[in-house]
């Protein structure tokens, strides 16, 4: 059923009423999609206020309590579009190797130091002698200490020292043996970062209009296997998932991908709002209540060059807007019929 037929009366920002010419007409035509009806404008013109989108609001239900917290927060602004839609984005599984170092024992440190003040080095026997302990907890720790690259075994049975060692004798502590952890690498080209997390984002499709069929979105982020290890530790650090902290001595020191890159969708929120002072209008993009700065600007440089008309996001029905996975791919294609005059 297309959208009810709406008088200025009803919409229109008293203190705009007068600015908006009589002469201004609307061309409405119905657009169809999986679940949702609206109405796309044909104007001449991308001013707000002259072509009266004021009068044509397009709010989502599920978005009502928001809109109503910005104008009430905002006594100038008035919110025109309050719109979901989705996007893509591509996820990666990671698998990334970290150290991590830890206090040496008693027993460790007497091996090491004994190894490096000892002349010749002495062996293990000669070693649970001097402390009065059983051959074999010595040469178990000894072993340890070769695991971790701090000893080595000469031919005769001497315990001696490695480079590394001397550096970990020094330090203190001893490199564990490295941990691998399996993350995800989220790669979101409309906010234009890449970011780290434990969990899997789903992979079947939201159930709202692709943002993609609105606008061009291109991917300038470089490719995961391309970025060096210390970009890595960088936003792995930055993610704040206590994998990679140096101050700690907690370090990445190696990553792979593990497959291919997985597609998946990212709900956003789209809204227009109208400067009823400066009589012009901004366009905000969020994600829940947080302002996204780049796709924000991004879609306001793209609707200057023309390559994004407002126009089209149209008005949505006053029915609910549900957010549901699936893994069957939801029909995007658009019909549109154009009312009689």
């Amino acid at each position: 059923m297309p959208p009810r037929k709406r008088n200025k009366s009803e919409n229109t920002n008293p203190a705009l009423r007068e600015s908006i010419p009589e002469e201004a007409k609307v061309d409405a035509s119905m657009v169809t999609t999986d679940e949702i009806e609206s109405t796309q404008m044909d104007t001449s013109s991308t001013d707000l206020v002259q072509d009266g989108v004021e009068n044509f609001k397009s709010i989502d239900p599920s978005l009502n309590s928001l809109v109503q917290q910005i104008e009430k927060q905002n006594s100038n602004l008035s919110v025109i579009v309050a719109r979901q839609f989705c996007y893509k984005l591509a996820q990666t599984l990671v698998e990334v190797m970290i150290s991590e170092p830890r206090k040496f024992n008693v027993l460790e440190e007497f091996i090491l130091r004994a190894s490096i003040e000892f002349t010749p080095p002495p062996t293990s026997q000669e070693l649970a002698s001097v402390l009065g302990l059983d051959i074999i907890f010595v040469q178990n720790t000894a072993e340890n200490l070769v695991r971790f690259k701090s000893l080595k075994f000469s031919q005769t049975g001497e315990i001696k020292i490695t480079p590394q060692g001397q550096e970990f004798y020094k330090q203190g502590n001893v490199s564990l043996p490295p941990q691998v952890k399996q993350i995800y690498a989220i790669a979101d080209p409309f906010v234009e970062n890449l970011t780290f997390q434990f969990e899997a984002l789903p992979l079947g499709l939201v159930d709202l209009p692709d943002l993609g069929e609105l606008v061009s979105i291109e991917n300038h982020l470089p490719p995961l296997k391309s970025l060096a290890m210390t970009d890595i530790q960088q936003l792995v650090q930055a993610a704040g998932l206590g994998l990679h902290v140096p101050e700690e001595g907690k370090v990445v020191t190696n990553f792979q991908m593990i497959g291919k890159p997985q597609i998946c969708w990212r709900t956003i929120s789209l809204f227009v709002l109208l400067d009823v002072i400066e009589k012009k209008y901004i366009i905000q993009v969020r994600r829940d209540k947080q302002i996204l700065e780049k796709a924000s600007n991004l879609l306001t440089e793209l609707e200057a060059q023309q390559q994004f008309d407002l126009k089209h996001l149209g008005i949505i029905s006053q029915e609910k807007t549900s957010v549901s996975y699936s893994t069957a791919k939801p029909k995007r294609q658009r019909s549109t019929t154009k009312k009689g005059k």
